[in-house]
């Protein structure tokens, strides 16, 4: 069995949830690996969120991921490509994240600093038809410079703990659009959903279709785990073992 605990208790061996947020590992699911169930249910269920219910990916498209070396990221990446992305490029806040981060099909990964002139490179001046942000603070008001026109801009995270304001006119002037993706917002609001985009997160796992990099730590070092969150040092996914 695999379960989402949005109620906490993530750290735990035995947490109460919802049935709507467990999924049992049997039929094609029987050969799943329990750590990486553990660590798909999450990332994977939100990169499939993002881009299909929120970002509304359709074929031929050019996606920007910000935060592209994290367990959304990469896993935006491989699930872009499967649904037809014609240009998938990511974003890091180092050279050693890039270097990781290329391993996941993207493009092309760059710097914060690059990512203007590479994406009108790569999209011939037109510009993104998706970008992806997680990360927050001064670069998201400047995500609208980087879209296409009916371009959509998806924020689904905060990083940097520095939110924007826009302007109700904004898309009107910019001929973009705003949208919003939050897993816990889902669940309350649209659990048969959610419950089909976790269904569908295992399945891609399970078949092959997306590679989800598990390090798998004891509880004793759960504090360093959060450090490496909070510090934004972390790459892939990290996966407690309660009985190590």
């Amino acid at each position: 069995m695999a379960a989402l605990t949005l109620g906490g208790g993530g750290n735990a061996e035995v947490v109460a949830v919802g049935a709507e947020h467990a999924v049992r590992l049997d039929g094609p699911l029987a050969g799943l690996d329990s750590a990486l169930a553990a660590g798909a249910l999450c990332n994977v269920t939100t990169a499939i969120g993002v881009l299909t219910s929120a970002g509304r990916l359709a074929e031929g498209e050019s996606v920007v991921v910000l935060a592209a070396a994290g367990g959304v990221g990469t896993a935006a990446a491989q699930l872009a490509r499967t649904l037809g992305a014609a240009t998938v490029i990511g974003v890091t806040s180092s050279p050693a994240k890039a270097e990781y981060a290329r391993g996941f099909g993207y493009d092309s990964v760059v710097s914060y600093d690059d990512l203007e002139r590479e994406v009108a490179e790569r999209t011939g001046g037109a510009g993104a038809d998706l970008v992806l942000d997680s990360v927050g603070g001064a670069f998201r008001s400047s995500v609208t410079g980087l879209l296409a026109p009916f371009g959509r801009h998806v924020v689904f995270g905060n990083a940097a703990a520095e939110d924007v304001t826009f302007e109700g006119n904004h898309p009107w002037y910019t001929s973009t659009s705003l949208a919003g993706y939050n897993l816990g917002g889902v669940a309350g609001r649209a659990p048969h959903l959610l419950r089909a985009h976790l269904e569908q997160a295992l399945a891609r796992v399970a078949g092959g279709t997306v590679r989800v990099d598990v390090r798998l730590l004891p509880l004793k070092d759960v504090a360093h785990a959060h450090e490496l969150l909070e510090t934004r040092a972390s790459t892939g996914k990290y996966v407690l073992d309660v009985h190590a």
